[in-house]
């Protein structure tokens, strides 16, 4: 059975919860993406543009701002949304 948009948000969202040593820290895409392996690539970065979209003032996507520090698999992993590949996820507490 395929999952819903918001469930799928949810799980993004743990995941992220998951991954950040501390409030407001950035989670590379790579790692998202290795918790997340049973949901589609498309639905993952659909969903994260939706997040990004609907709850702008906590959910950011960003690039990699020292692009030579990036790996083949960064690169790979990286959302493009916004005219940009996007390596980075924060999102803010309520």
């Amino acid at each position: 059975m395929a999952l819903t948009t918001a469930e799928i948000e949810t799980r993004i969202r743990s995941a992220y919860f998951q991954l950040a040593r501390k409030r407001q820290d950035w989670v590379g895409m790579v790692a998202l993406r290795a918790l997340l392996t049973d949901i589609s690539r498309d639905e993952i970065d659909d969903t994260l543009r939706h997040m990004s979209r609907t709850d702008g003032r906590r959910v950011f996507l960003a690039p990699e701002s020292c692009q030579i520090d990036l790996t083949q698999a960064d690169r790979d992993a990286a959302v493009r949304f916004g005219g940009d590949d996007n390596h980075l996820l924060v999102i803010l507490p309520d």
